[in-house]
């Protein structure tokens, strides 16, 4: 018992005498001073504009599949909605639209509006989906821009290019 007490002792020491060591000013490094978060900047997702072949500005888009079999994204019913407003894509200039919802080149639009498919009392299931679709290659054109803006000032930016013809000079036509 005595033995337990003594290694006891001479391990607590030990690290008193570890965490007792003060360093001078001199040993210890300086970091580089770094911008608070709040200044941070990340990067913004690309914007995406498009214009399609029919009217589906109120038709909930999907992700399909590069054979346009299946569908790999979709919505959650209450996703359609942001604060309380549809995320039904902006009117630009030249029946161009700004994409709110995640639209890619493989997407295609259900049947259905973003108010019925928010009324639904589930989200529908992948298979479900694929029977409600209206359109698998609803695209005539579209690009992908980067965000350097605020939304409102994005879409005057986009709305003067689009006017100009000089939207490829500032965006990467995808289709």
């Amino acid at each position: 018992m005595i033995k337990k007490i003594y290694s006891l002792l001479i391990v607590l020491s030990l690290f008193g005498a570890s965490c007792g060591k003060h360093m001078q000013k001199s040993q210890i490094s300086q970091k580089p001073t770094q911008e608070p978060i709040s200044q941070i900047q990340v990067p913004s997702p690309p914007v995406i504009i498009y214009k399609t072949r029919g009217n589906y500005l109120e038709n909930v888009p999907v992700g399909l599949s590069s054979d346009k079999r299946n569908i790999v994204s979709y919505p959650d019913k209450n996703d359609v909605k942001n604060g309380g407003q549809f995320l039904y894509p902006d009117k630009l200039a030249s029946g161009f639209l700004f994409d709110n919802l995640g639209i890619t080149a493989e997407s295609g639009f259900l049947k259905i509006t973003y108010t019925e498919y928010s009324r639904l009392e589930k989200t529908p299931s992948n298979t479900e989906l694929i029977k409600l679709i209206a359109d698998d290659n609803p695209f005539t054109e579209m690009y992908r821009c980067p965000r350097q803006l605020p939304k409102d000032k994005m879409i005057d930016e986009l709305n003067t290019r689009i006017m100009n013809n000089t939207l490829e000079e500032r965006c990467n036509k995808i289709k």
